[in-house]
Formats: structure tokens, C-alpha cells, sequence
């Protein structure tokens, strides 16, 4: 079996939602890891992957969920973040946001962009969050299915498809 792959933005609440199922899921799933890429879909998500990978570059996801409640909470005031803010929750967490910047633009990251956009075009990637099940199956926040537990059951039948 293919370890799942969730697609995220960090702005998007949904993504935010699903973390409690898909957690309860890979419990289930013990001898498999949650594989997260970050939706590169246009230029402000693209910015946002680049935060992401160079947090994971640094071992530093432990900080993914508080980044991605303080990027939602920004945008329910209307206020879209902006580098000072990114600079603001780093330094609270004695983190260098200049040193984060340097590797979002350098070649790692880079390549994990154009990565990410690959396999995105490949799947006809379009919304977040979106789980990919074995490779080849996508359960999509926005499909027919109306509670996450219906998209955790969907997950747990394409898993055992394989």
C-alpha cells in the first residue's frame, strides 16, 4: 500500500478541519505516513509552499499547525498576511525568518515546487485539501460527500483497494 499524500494550503481552514480525521486515520494505518505537500495552485500559494517547505527543510513542521491557525485567523480579520506578520509568529518562536526566506528561495525549495507542480498537473489538482490514495485515487473536500467521516470512510475503501 502507497502511503497518502494530502495536498494543503496553510490559509485554508478545511485543511485545518480534516488534520483530527486524517491523524485517526494513519492511527489506523500505523506501518504508513502521512505524505503532506502544499498546493502550489497560484502565486500566494506558491509563496505559502515555499514557507512550508523550507519550515520542513529546517525540521520545523512541529510549528505547521499554529502557523496555519494564525494564517486563517489573519484572514477571517481580512488582513492577508504579509512578510512582517511571517516575521512576527518566526520570531515568537525564536525562529529566523530571514534564514526561513533564504532557503524558500534557494534550490531545494525550488525543487520541491516544481515538484509539487508537477504531480498537481498530473492529477488535475484543483482544490485543498485533497487526499491522494495510492497514488491514483483522490478523496476532495469539495466532492458529494458532506462530513469528513464520509471522506475518512472513502480514504479507508481506497486504501484497501490496493
Amino acid at each position: 500500500m502507497i502511503s497518502p499524500c494530502e495536498y494543503i494550503w496553510i490559509g485554508c481552514p478545511y485543511c485545518i478541519e480534516m488534520k483530527p480525521y486524517l491523524s485517526e486515520l494513519m492511527t489506523k494505518h500505523e506501518s504508513l505516513a502521512l505524505i503532506l505537500r502544499h498546493s502550489t495552485k497560484n502565486e500566494i500559494w506558491e509563496r505559502d509552499a515555499r514557507l512550508f517547505y523550507a519550515l520542513d527543510q529546517l525540521n520545523q513542521l512541529v510549528y505547521l499547525d499554529e502557523l496555519m491557525e494564525f494564517y486563517v485567523e489573519l484572514r477571517r480579520a481580512k488582513t492577508p498576511p504579509e512578510q512582517e506578520d511571517f516575521n512576527r509568529f518566526f520570531s515568537e518562536r525564536g525562529l529566523d525568518h530571514a534564514e526561513i526566506m533564504r532557503i524558500a528561495d534557494g534550490a531545494d525549495v525550488n525543487a520541491l515546487i516544481d515538484v509539487t507542480k508537477a504531480e498537481m498537473t498530473a492529477i488535475d489538482l484543483k482544490s485543498v485539501p485533497t487526499l491522494v490514495v495510492n497514488g491514483k485515487y483522490m478523496v476532495l473536500y469539495d466532492n458529494d460527500l458532506e462530513t469528513n467521516e464520509q471522506r475518512m470512510a472513502l480514504a479507508e475503501y481506497l486504501m484497501a483497494l490496493e
